[in-house]
């Protein structure tokens, strides 16, 4: 498994993207992230409740097969979410918090 974790900032950045063999990220649940990249990792919508009440400020979804984003609600710092552009349709955009910055990325 690759990873880069680094601190800029006083901010705690995570980076697991492209890694295409890691389904479960359960070891992330405590950890103070600020920023969290997961692009390109198969993780399912189930995964999802690793993130809840987690102190991310950003998280990059992009490229995953997380297809539902109730769980944003959870994420109390939550300020900006990038996604894939294909999977969200833009009704569901606008149910999710609207103090967020959405960045959708083709894939």
């Amino acid at each position: 498994m690759n990873f880069t974790f680094k601190v800029e900032n006083g901010q705690n950045i995570l980076d697991l993207s492209e890694n295409v063999n890691l389904y479960e990220i359960g070891c992330i649940r405590m950890m103070p992230l600020h920023k969290l990249v997961v692009t390109g990792v198969p993780l399912a919508n189930s995964e999802t409740s690793q993130f809840r009440g987690m102190p991310l400020e950003e998280l990059d979804i992009s490229g995953t097969k997380i297809n539902k984003l109730g769980f944003v609600k959870a994420i109390p710092n939550l300020q900006k979410l990038i996604i894939s552009k294909g999977p969200f349709a833009a009704s569901l955009l606008k149910k999710v918090r609207k103090e967020m910055t959405f960045q959708l990325i083709e894939i």
